[in-house]
């Protein structure tokens, strides 16, 4: 199929080089501008208006070459003309910090539109930065060379995550992005050699590059030169005029003169060499061609494309009419797929029949997609499952190979979600059945084939959907065998932007783990049917997995998932969303062994199936409408078979039975299977009641047993179905019916209809709802009985049905539920995330009788309750901020276990000669009604202001200032707010800037209304109190609007840093800001010494063995034993904790009095809660573990233990 490249082509090419053979005979257009200074000013630089080229201007200032951004200014160190590239250098760090002075302006930007861009000679080091860097594809791990140049030259950047990569890509050409909420400084350094130590590294620049000018523009003849003319450009649309050279002259761009041509003798010795070198290559290649053809058919054939059937060249070309762009299904960087119709010959029949069928071609000349296509047959040839594409034969005569594989003719998942005619196709139900086809494919490869193979290029375009919409993997061009006994194999980093691993991107290490990260993007993809990488969002949300992954972690996951899937979702159908979302989530964990094995993910997806449904899709779960309250629905669902043929004449179905009657319209022909979805509605009196119980010789293995319906797919042992209608233990009337193999009450046909005999009915599923128990119209006691039984009708064959009887319990029973029991799952950010139903958690303490506490109490629990003083205590913090300034009691806000927070308190209270004293609440109150309740402690004669703190918020307590800045004001309240760079998670406060009056608060706004929110700390009259009653009460929402109203409310602006503590991962950060805050104002507190890194707080009655690693943002408490060799950071050890040798703990809370044993690791956000015992050697990935237990074995993955 290679086409040899035709002479006269090559005559073109010749003659058109011997045009670009020029030399030089100048002829000077414009003038280039004079020098600044000492440093040359090339064209088309310009300085002026005068010279250059005006759309390349620079500035000279000084005898000081400047570059203007779009939005800063930066030095020019260097120029060189004959590449057209310039460098600058970036904006120093702020004094003592690890801030670049340009963070204000976002860092460098250049102008899209401007003859610039940054090139790929730059090497880019991001620091000071954020976790959430840590998500994208940049290097930021441990290796990064960031880290060795902040701990040679920039010790503020020390203790701080950081980054590098290239620059020059499609998102840094234009762009060196720094910001509050990404990484705050930058480092640029050109040509750098990472094998270099620092001291040798060149000085730091940005390189730019300018693109060569066209000629220079002209208002008239007397713009240009003697060898130019002036007149318009063809080329433009906006009338631009320019200096093009005379006939025989062409621009030099570099030089910026006009020049003249070779001589023709010489041009035609060159002609003709070039004419002879190239007829040489075109024999070369032709022999080769013939050589790889010969090649690549016997690669195929050892690579076992002997077993599959081999086609002839001439069987393809006339399936495909010779590779007709009609039959073209589509194509890519490997090549293309046609679809094509094959003539077989049956041998036993001696008949011919057609079969259709895919055929993928690599691109001519395409080195790459041929391995591909080489890959695919030495992969396909060892697989064999049904939710993989499968291989039927190969053809090896053509010049190119051939394979040709199943055809799949619903085309690939990803036109489906991005097309919205299709995309209602994809029903949730139907979209959870991809999910799992493709999960089970993938697990097989990983699980089940020998030897294990990764994809590499896992995405919802190489997923095809059936006939049926049944998902299969396909395209396995860049997969990879594994190698026995080695835990990943090193490649080059290969797949699609998007859905690519980011550890394998950056180390280079392929493990099924990086298909599960693909996977995971897949499942987003499914959920909210918008696309892995879409430009159209803002830009931090561009990468699908980062954007979703935001939304889970802001409690708002259900705003991405797909419009036609959210509205209209019942209360289960969201259940499964979200599941499925975190799931998907778990998949995307930065690290690999932090994400679930395919096998897992299968059954995962597998036991969100069961929540949803059995084999047939529910509908009805939405059993309440609304418009009419005295109607609830059910749905009907299944499949009637091409069994029912002779029903054609028929125009409806009439299903009843008792005083319930469903009609539905029946297809006018049933030349193939027809799906029935039907919801009807019932009168309340038809009611159902909760808690159900199945009661039936059923066996339980075929049913899904939930404690809000039963569904399962019935047995085909039983010949009969019994339904019992009535009141409890009793029948309404007697009515009974059975339904067999020829008995068909419920089925009424219309009379005028001759059915010469009825058909069969299998009853594929049972599904009985329990409704909640409502009063009926006549405003009656309430139901306690079961009225109707769903029933779902499949297939319509000869199979018989079962026996059932559905009964209802009392309310006052005990409900026992048999679901499927799971790992109390984890994600460290949010207790609410917790996989806990209704379930309560028990908590034994070894010196108080039992107490029981929710799961929303879990984390405050333990960080309220049982987090250790760390030196200073976030609460113990504030205490000493308040006796600072003069106060002399203070009165702690508490609705459980105050005596532990008393005993606490203690001692600290005595060092203090300060007043502690508790006001508990019996019943939540909000954030206003505590007030109300602590009124007699809170007002005295003097009439003088108090203060009000959030526990669960650490920042600088400026309170002497806001003392000032309420008596200058006059308020009859004053609060501090601070600046973040998100305030859509927040209460923004919007206030007069220039007064500080606070104008009114907006919870949450989706449109930029302000930056500034409610940090938590107030000053408010006594005369507030008297706003606020002994109920729940918002201080947020009821009290302050009602002052800002009065123009009674102020607001200051916090300095320095400022953390919301409330959940794990911001209780480390907010360690973190208050330790640089401790080294700012009082680095003597700070410890020292060899084995400490960064910022570090030690108790003096600590004690710590030989040859430990500490830091950095580590706080270790009172009598504390930390053995030798052990490894800390970013963690917080509570008061009598032992940490034996060796072990290693990152980012995570010991609580008081554990024990972590030699060798032992804990990360990832574990939270231990008090006297745990965690053994020798046992790893901890995550979770909070509830105190007095001892842990044996690892926790793999993040969960609860109780």
């Amino acid at each position: 199929m290679a086409r040899p490249t035709p002479l006269p082509l090559l005559l073109r090419a010749a003659a058109a080089l011997l045009l670009l053979l020029t030399c030089a005979s100048p002829a000077v257009s414009l003038p280039p501008c004079p020098p600044c200074g000492s440093s040359p000013v090339p064209y088309p630089l310009s300085t002026g208006p005068t010279c250059g080229d005006p759309a390349y201007r620079i500035r000279c200032s000084a005898a000081a070459l400047l570059f203007d951004s779009s939005n800063n200014t930066y030095p020019i160190t260097s120029i060189s003309a004959a590449d057209q590239r310039l460098t600058v250098a970036p904006a120093p760090f702020l004094p003592d910090a690890c801030v670049a002075a340009d963070l204000p302006t976002n860092g460098l930007q250049l102008d899209p539109a401007a003859p610039f861009n940054i090139t790929g000679a730059n090497t880019i080091l991001y620091l000071n930065c954020t976790a959430a860097i840590l998500n994208s594809p940049l290097n930021c791990t441990a290796t990064s060379l960031c880290h060795a140049y902040a701990n040679a030259t920039a010790g503020a950047c020390r203790s701080t995550p950081c980054c590098a990569f290239r620059a020059g890509g499609s998102t840094t050409a234009y762009r060196i992005r720094v910001r509050q909420a990404g990484c705050r400084a930058y480092r640029s350094f050109v040509g750098l050699d990472p094998g270099l130590p620092v001291d040798r590294w060149p000085r730091p620049g940005v390189e730019l590059q300018w693109a060569l000018p066209a000629e220079p523009t002209c208002g008239g003849q007397g713009d240009c030169g003697p060898d130019s003319t002036c007149r318009p450009d063809p080329n433009s649309n906006r009338r631009v005029r320019r200096c093009f050279c005379h006939s025989g002259l062409r621009w030099d761009p570099v030089a910026g003169v006009c020049v003249t041509g070779l001589t023709s003798g010489l041009g035609a010795t060159l002609i003709s060499t070039l004419i002879a070198f190239l007829a040489y290559k075109r024999h070369r290649r032709i022999r080769d061609e013939k050589n790889r053809i010969a090649r690549e058919r016997q690669l195929i054939l050892n690579s076992g494309g002997a077993t599959a059937k081999l086609f002839t060249g001439k069987q393809i070309k006339r399936a495909t009419n010779n590779f007709s762009r009609d039959n073209l299904l589509g194509s890519g960087g490997y090549g293309e797929v046609y679809r094509a119709i094959l003539l077989l010959d049956d041998p036993t029949t001696t008949t011919t029949t057609t079969t259709t069928v895919a055929v993928k071609c690599a691109k001519l000349g395409n080195p790459k997609g041929t391995d591909q296509l080489l890959n695919e047959v030495r992969i396909l040839c060892q697989v064999n499952h049904r939710s993989l594409v499968r291989l039927l034969g190969c053809c090896v005569e053509l010049d190119q190979p051939l394979l040709v594989y199943e055809y799949i003719p619903n085309g690939a998942l990803s036109d489906h979600l991005t097309n919205p005619t299709r995309r209602g196709l994809l029903s949730w139900t139907r979209r959870l059945s991809i999910a799992r086809d493709t999960a089970d494919g993938l697990a097989y490869l990983h699980s089940s084939a020998v030897p294990q193979i990764y994809h590499r290029d896992v995405k919802s375009s190489n997923i095809l959907l059936d006939e049926k919409l049944n998902g299969k993997v396909s395209d396995f061009g860049l997969s990879r065998l594994a190698q026995a006994d080695v835990s990943h194999v090193t490649t080059c980093a290969q797949g699609t932007l998007g859905y690519l691993d980011p550890e394998y991107y950056r180390n280079y290490q392929l493990t099924d783990k990086s298909d599960v990260y693909s996977f995971g993007v897949v499942l987003l993809e499914l959920l909210t049917a918008q696309r892995a990488i879409d430009f159209c969002r803002e830009p931090d949300d561009v990468n699908l997995a980062m954007y979703v992954r935001r939304l889970v972690d802001e409690e708002r996951v259900m705003e991405a998932i797909d419009p036609g899937l959210r509205e209209g979702a019942g209360e289960l159908q969201v259940e499964t969303m979200k599941a499925l979302a975190f799931l998907a989530v778990g998949c995307l964990e930065e690290k690999r062994q932090n994400r679930p094995s395919m096998k897992e993910v299968a059954e995962e997806i597998d036991y969100i199936i069961s929540r949803v449904g059995t084999l047939v899709e529910k509908l009805g779960l939405r059993l309440t409408d609304p418009a009419h309250p005295n109607l609830h629905g059910l749905g009907l669902t299944g499949n009637l078979g091409v069994q029912l043929s002779n029903l054609n004449s028929l125009k409806n179905l009439d299903l009843s039975f008792n005083n319930f009657t469903v009609i539905f319209p029946a297809p006018s022909v049933f030349d193939k299977p027809h799906t029935i979805k039907q919801t009807f509605r019932f009168l309340q009196n038809n009611q159902f009641s909760g808690p159900v119980i199945l009661l039936a010789n059923l066996s339980r293995s075929y049913l899904n047993i939930e404690d809000s319906h039963f569904s399962g797919v019935i047995p085909g042992n039983f010949q009969t179905i019994e339904i019992l209608c009535g009141k409890k233990n009793s029948r309404i009337g007697g009515n009974k019916f059975h339904m067999g193999p020829n008995y068909h009450p419920p089925w009424r046909f219309p009379s005028d209809k001759n059915i010469s005999s009825p058909p069969a009915t299998n009853l594929s599923a049972l599904e009985i709802y329990p409704f909640q128990k409502i009063k009926d119209h006549k405003n009656k006691k309430m139901h306690n009985t079961v009225r109707i039984v769903l029933l779902f009708i499949g297939g319509v064959t000869l199979v018989a049905a079962i026996v059932a009887l559905a009964v209802i319990l009392h309310k006052q029973r005990v409900r026992t539920s048999i679901s499927r029991s799971k790992p109390l799952a984890w994600d460290g950010r949010n207790s609410q995330n917790l996989s806990l139903a209704s379930a309560e958690l028990l908590w034994l303490p070894r010196t108080q009788k039992k107490r029981i506490i929710t799961p929303n109490q879990i984390w405050g629990y333990i960080i309220t309750i049982a987090t250790a003083r760390i030196g200073s205590d976030r609460i113990t913090l504030q205490i000493e901020a308040l006796k600072a300034i003069g106060v002399t009691e203070v009165v702690l806000a508490i609705n459980y276990q105050p005596e532990v927070m008393l005993n606490f308190l203690k001692d600290f209270e005595t060092k203090l000669e300060i007043k502690i004293t508790c006001s508990q609440e019996t019943e939540p109150l909000g954030t206003a009604g505590p007030l109300a309740l602590a009124r007699d402690k809170l007002i005295d004669d003097s009439g003088e202001p108090f203060f009000v703190l959030n526990s669960d918020v650490i920042s600088e307590y400026p309170l002497k200032e806001m003392i000032e800045f309420h008596k200058s004001h006059g308020g009859e309240a004053s609060i501090m707010v601070t600046k973040v760079d998100e305030p859509s998670k927040y209460g923004v406060v919007v206030m007069d800037e220039s007064t500080g009056q606070v104008e009114r608060f907006v919870e949450k706004p989706k449109l930029f209304v302000g930056n500034k929110i409610n940090a938590g700390i107030y000053l408010l009259n006594p005369s507030v109190l008297n706003r606020i009653e002994l109920r729940p009460t918002s201080i947020e929402k009821e009290v302050f609007p009602n002052i800002a109203a009065n123009q009674k409310l102020y607001a200051m602006v916090l300095p320095g840093f400022w953390m919301d503590i409330g959940q794990p991962r911001d209780y480390i950060t907010g360690l973190r800001l208050y330790l640089n805050s401790l080294r700012k104002k009082s680095a003597q507190k700070l410890s020292s010494g060899a084995h400490i890194i960064g910022n570090v707080l030690v108790d003096e009655s600590a004690k710590i063995g030989d040859g430990c690693l500490i830091g950095p943002d580590v706080a270790i408490g009172p009598g504390c034993v930390v053995e030798s060799g052990v490894r800390l950071s970013r963690c917080t050890v509570m008061r009598g904790v032992r940490i034996k040798k060796h072990a290693c703990i990152s980012s995570s809370i010991i609580g008081w009095h554990s024990t972590v044993g030699q060798w032992a690791r804990v990360e990832n956000m574990t939270i231990l809660g008090e006297d745990v015992h965690v053994g020798d050697e046992v790893y901890s990935n995550g979770g909070v573990v509830l105190p007095h237990k001892e842990i044996k074995s690892s926790i793999l993955k993040p969960e609860i233990v109780m």
